[in-house]
């Protein structure tokens, strides 16, 4: 199963992580994955860790900064819409960030207010 990490508005595959001195490095890379643009990034550039699900052809969240971003989206959807209740189908997989039901719990609050 490959490995995903967004990097800016880049997706980019990779087939190892090596670990050391509180710095990963990513080999086997494929820049521009899944339909996206290859691009330079800027040294510090914000990079997040996604999950492609095999079965579903969807790449859920690694971290819960990007069910955060998620989160925020269809909250402003739904204020600007008006949306009068909101169903939270696949919320099950906010979990695969680690914190398993605490991550479902927050990602309805931060849409819900």
């Amino acid at each position: 199963m490959p490995r995903i990490v967004r990097v800016d508005d880049e997706l980019v595959a990779y087939v190892r992580v090596e670990s050391a001195d509180g710095r990963a490095t990513l080999s086997g890379l494929l820049r521009g994955a899944l339909g996206t643009r290859a691009a330079a990034h800027a040294a510090g550039a914000r990079v997040a860790r996604l999950r492609l699900l095999e079965g579903y052809e969807s790449l859920v969240p690694g971290d819960e900064s990007i069910n955060d971003e998620i989160a925020a989206s269809i909250a402003r959807a739904c204020a600007e819409g008006g949306c009068g209740r909101v169903v939270f189908d696949g919320i099950e997989f906010t979990q695969e960030t680690g914190y398993g039901a605490a991550s479902m719990n927050r990602f309805a609050r931060l849409v819900c207010g």
